[in-house]
């Protein structure tokens, strides 16, 4: 009767060890043990489930803070971590989405705060939005990480963000754009500088600012000028509701910031 009562306990073992294997990470927060780091908010656990790291978007390769951030998650590999779903399970690459806790570390909110990535949360899993945006507050008032102050801060200003063009936006990109200013008397030369919403990057065509210039940063298709370069997209890159909108140098570092909500 023993022998019987051992092997169900092993069988049990066994099934519950399959049944998690087969299911993944779930809401309840259950702990599992990191194998690898794959990018800066993506990790892969010892069973070969992927998981996105929600509420944060960090740079990617070849970006500058990559390597930062990689170093970081990289603490994380062959320890136990803790798992807390939101609303969605997986996104559309089969990733689990999940928040990421070591002991009483909450992982995503400390990637952002260290000035490491940035905080993007999107519908509908917004649990933790308001401590991700406060996280990332403290990160830019103090310059961590990305949020270090450009060298050309000092000189260059927002003269005008019309993020929401005429009539519909999707036929009138022209009209969707920024204009910067630059406020010192030298003359200055922006190779690879970028623009980024909350979703993404937007390289910059090198350009030219003579001192006391204004140039336009437009959405759109056209000819480049002294004053107004175009990013030659096909659809807006700026929401009519909420956005941030972050410019920045070559070096990635951000020269401007500007957050609205309507």
């Amino acid at each position: 009767m023993r022998k019987l009562y051992a092997m169900a306990a092993v069988f049990a073992i066994v099934l519950l060890t399959f049944l998690h294997l087969r299911t993944g990470p779930d809401e309840r927060g259950i702990e599992a043990t990191v194998s690898r780091v794959i990018d800066g908010d993506t990790i892969e656990l010892a069973n070969g489930d992927v998981v996105r790291l929600i509420g944060i978007d960090a740079p990617e390769k070849n970006q500058p803070y990559n390597e930062d951030v990689l170093d970081e998650l990289r603490k994380l590999e062959g320890k136990y971590v803790r798992m807390e779903k939101d609303v969605t399970n997986k996104d559309r690459y089969g990733r689990y989405l999940r928040y990421v806790y070591l002991g009483d570390h909450f992982v995503n909110l400390e990637l952002v705060q260290s000035g490491l990535a940035y905080a993007y949360s999107v519908n509908p899993d917004k649990k933790h939005e308001d401590s991700f945006k406060e996280a990332e507050r403290y990160a830019m008032e103090n310059e961590l990480g990305i949020w270090k102050k450009s060298d050309y801060s000092d000189c260059i200003v927002l003269e005008k963000f019309h993020y929401n063009a005429k009539g519909d936006d999707t036929k009138n990109l022209a009209d969707e754009y920024l204009s910067i200013k630059n406020e010192c008397g030298s003359d200055m030369e922006m190779l690879g500088w970028r623009v980024r919403n909350r979703y993404g990057y937007f390289d910059i065509p090198a350009f030219e600012m003579d001192g006391g210039s204004t140039v336009r940063i437009v959405t759109g298709n056209g000819t480049s000028s002294p004053d107004s370069v175009f990013l030659s997209r096909d659809m807006p890159i700026w929401s009519n509701k909420e956005d941030s909108m972050y410019l920045m140098d070559g070096q990635g570092r951000v020269v401007l910031e500007k957050s609205y909500r309507n």
